[in-house]
This record gives structure tokens, C-alpha cells and sequence, in this order.
């Protein structure tokens, strides 16, 4: 009787271990374009968690697959002052960020493009 858990919990763990692997290697194979990682925020008025919000965009950008240039752009659509001095602020220690107005955002990523060709 005992050997019948034995089985199930060795057979569980080969299942997921196939699975581990499989998911390792589709990110492996997705993460061949050598693009650079951009993710947008927008941020309207008084943001009472632009911290969180700016910090959870980062570790989102860092569970990207590969070493290449990742960007982390914060729209600015009436952005507070203190958000925005918290977003400097986090600039400063990630380096990434950029913030920029609605109508400067085409600009912005056709510069990006332009850098990587």
C-alpha cells in the first residue's frame, strides 16, 4: 500500500519536471529576438502607489528572458508632483525609467527603434 504513494508522488514530480522543462525551454526559444523589452505605464493624477506601481513594472521587466536593453517608460497624463518626484527618485536607482508626455511617445520609440536597427 505505501509503495502506490510512492508511485504517484515520484510520477507527480516526473510530470512536473517535464512541464519545468518544456516551459524552460519555449522561453529559450521565444527569447531568440534580440528586441529590446519595453513596458508602458501610464499614470493619470495623484497616484497614492506610484512606488508600487513603478517597482512592480520593474520586477516584471527583470523576469524577462535575456540580457538585452529593457525599458521601462511612464506616461505622464497629469502626473502629481509627488508622484513624480517618486518616480525620479527610483530613476535614480534603476536607470531605466523614462517618463514622458502622451504626444512624445511615438518619438520616444522611434528613437528606440532607430538604436536598435
Amino acid at each position: 500500500m505505501p509503495d502506490i504513494f510512492v508511485y504517484i508522488l515520484v510520477g507527480f514530480f516526473a510530470l512536473y519536471g517535464l512541464y519545468a522543462f518544456i516551459k524552460y525551454l519555449e522561453g529559450k526559444l521565444l527569447s531568440l529576438n534580440p528586441a529590446a523589452h519595453v513596458l508602458i505605464v501610464v499614470s493619470i493624477g495623484h497616484e497614492e502607489d506610484a512606488e508600487y506601481v513603478v517597482r512592480s513594472a520593474q520586477n516584471k521587466l527583470g523576469m524577462c528572458d535575456g540580457k538585452q536593453d529593457k525599458q521601462l517608460i511612464i506616461i505622464d497624463k497629469g502626473m502629481d508632483e509627488e508622484a513624480r518626484l517618486v518616480v525620479e527618485t527610483l530613476n535614480q536607482h534603476y536607470q531605466n525609467i523614462s517618463t514622458c508626455k502622451p504626444e512624445e511617445l511615438e518619438h520616444l520609440l522611434k528613437g528606440r527603434l532607430r538604436l536598435q536597427n
